[in-house]
């Protein structure tokens, strides 16, 4: 029996009503009052053309230059889906092309080494066929490109002869104004400065993964074949369409399809080029060779671009009404003096960057499900709605998540070994974001946390405690209780990967809850309160089917 209307959770209501409409619009309002009388914290803060009133926060590098490009980059999207539409979705010349010229615009005449990244690796996939080594270069290969990445190596136009030579001067006395001018620019058609001083290396760890989909899908499907004695040179894959997203990835398709084309057009696919969401290349190709995707199409796409713009437009105050990205470049929270101030900027930091990436690849999803091509969709869970980090993962960075599954995770044993698997995963993880001291942290103590709720799980499920288990009430409360202690886990763990860092994260933490115990206890008491009542409403969710572990 479901207990929304019971007085327990009315109870629960009011603790988490009083919290998201008291406690954190009063926590904003007071920490945008202290930035704008901190010249450091100030200086980050713009001028807004919006709210002319209020200064926007704009000191996440990342979404400013996103920001900036969006009006381009939605016009860009629209002349690609309708020059797509009216030169027809099933042919792959036309998506190649399209593509092609975006990535040339976004890199300039870098673009030839990222396409002599894709020529060599799908040499190297014809090149080992169905031997069993094929994964592991495959793999060696993908790595290669993580560390030309890291190590921002500068390469030789010399390859191409006199011509390259000539690039090569070209680009040498143009480099000293590359920090001059920004890889978004629209002064980018001006001419050759730009040209040459667009970042390509930070395109490599996607495409790092794509190459990988790429050359394993092509592994597999040999390897199905050899392993159903159908001789390789007149075999087909049979498969039927299918409208279900899982069996596209999974299917094996057409050995003929898994040419030189395709792969650029999958590698080059411009509207998940610059931050995915990430898709297979079976299902990818799919989408060209079988029938566009019917999953979200008519007023379910009109919906879902509706919600991307409230997302939007609710950042965009967020940012007008509290300053966190300020607040956390200018270190401003170590003067904050209240704990309970310190936990409301903690929340509101991670609600921020949740709505940051939600807007960023949401809108690469829809151009792409516009365009006929279905992606798993990222974020599939509210940040506020995750107590374990298992679930928080397979919700935040959701194509992400299972590329990880399909191509390290399960080639690696899968469950049979997760104690062990789990730390290579996110050692992988850590390094594929960026060679950081705080990414390296976040991606250990995600794999810490993750191998103590397993072994926690494990405990639960074990006799000593069957007789908890058999009490519904008391198993609820149990488990609620393991959950707010959990979140804590999540806030600190993803603060010091993708806000503050270790140093940072470690003062707040000192701040919040160490120094004056007093205050301190106060703040932890009545946010374990929160975290509980909150942790409550997660469970019954889950109960009544209205939100799912594991989404994704």
């Amino acid at each position: 029996m479901a207990r929304w209307y019971t007085v327990e959770f009315v109870l629960w209501y009011l603790i988490i009503l009083k919290v998201y409409c008291r406690k954190l619009p009063d926590a904003a309002a007071e920490l945008a009052e202290m930035c704008n009388q901190d010249r450091r914290c100030s200086s980050y803060l713009h001028h807004s053309y919006f709210w002319p009133k209020y200064p926007i926060d704009l000191s996440d590098i990342q979404w400013r230059e996103y920001r900036k490009v969006l009006p381009l980059l939605s016009l860009a999207a629209a002349a690609h889906i309708l020059a797509r539409a009216a030169l027809g979705r099933r042919r792959i010349w036309p998506c190649l092309m399209l593509s092609g010229a975006f990535v040339l615009y976004v890199h300039g005449a870098h673009t030839i080494f990222v396409i002599a990244a894709c020529f060599g690796s799908y040499a190297l996939a014809k090149v080992c066929g169905v031997s069993r080594w094929a994964p592991f270069v495959a793999w060696a290969y993908g790595l290669l490109m993580i560390a030309i990445k890291l190590s921002e190596v500068r390469i030789s136009f010399g390859f191409l002869g006199p011509f390259g030579y000539w690039l090569n001067g070209l680009q040498s006395h143009v480099a000293w104004k590359t920090s001059l001018v920004s890889q978004w620019n629209l002064v980018g058609f001006c001419g050759l400065i730009l040209w040459f001083s667009k970042d390509w290396h930070q395109s490599l760890s996607l495409l790092c993964l794509r190459l990988i989909s790429f050359n394993m899908d092509y592994y597999w499907t040999l390897k199905e074949l050899k392993d159903t004695k159908v001789d390789d040179a007149q075999a087909k894959v049979t498969s039927m369409p299918s409208s279900l997203y899982k069996t596209r990835e999974q299917q094996s398709r057409d050995l003929e399809e898994y040419n030189i084309t395709n792969c650029l057009a999958y590698c080059f696919y411009s509207p998940l080029w610059l931050a995915g969401p990430t898709t297979t290349f079976n299902a990818f190709t799919s989408h060209i060779r079988d029938r566009s995707q019917e999953a979200v199409v008519g007023w379910k796409l009109l919906l879902y671009a509706t919600r991307l713009l409230f997302c939007f437009v609710l950042l965009e105050v967020m940012l007008h009404s509290c300053p966190v990205w300020a607040i956390g470049r200018s270190s401003l929270y170590l003067k904050v003096q209240r704990p309970d101030l310190l936990a409301s900027y903690a929340m509101m930091m991670l609600i921020a960057m949740w709505l940051k990436f939600l807007i960023i690849w949401r809108f690469a999803r829809l151009w792409a499900l516009c365009d006929g091509i279905e992606v798993v969709e990222n974020m599939q869970r509210c940040v506020c709605n995750n107590y374990c980090i298992t679930s928080f993962w397979r919700g935040w960075h959701v194509s992400f998540n299972r590329w990880l599954v399909r191509y390290l995770y399960v080639p690696l044993g899968g469950r049979k070994y997760r104690l062990v698997n789990v730390w290579l995963v996110f050692g992988f993880v850590a390094l594929w974001h960026d060679a950081e001291l705080k990414l390296l942290a976040w991606g250990m103590l995600n794999a810490l946390f993750m191998v103590g709720e397993s072994l926690a799980a494990c405990v639960w499920r074990s006799k000593v405690f069957s007789t908890v288990r058999a009490l519904p009430e008391t198993s609820r409360w149990v488990r609620a209780a393991a959950g707010a202690s959990y979140v804590y886990v999540l806030f600190f763990v993803n603060l010091t990967g993708y806000a503050l860092g270790v140093g940072g994260t470690a003062s707040l933490a000192q701040h919040a809850f160490l120094e004056d115990w007093a205050p301190c206890l106060e703040t932890l008491v009545c946010t374990a309160i929160f975290l509980f009542a909150a942790v409550q409403v997660m469970l019954e969710l889950r109960e009544c089917g209205l939100c799912v572990d594991g989404a994704g």
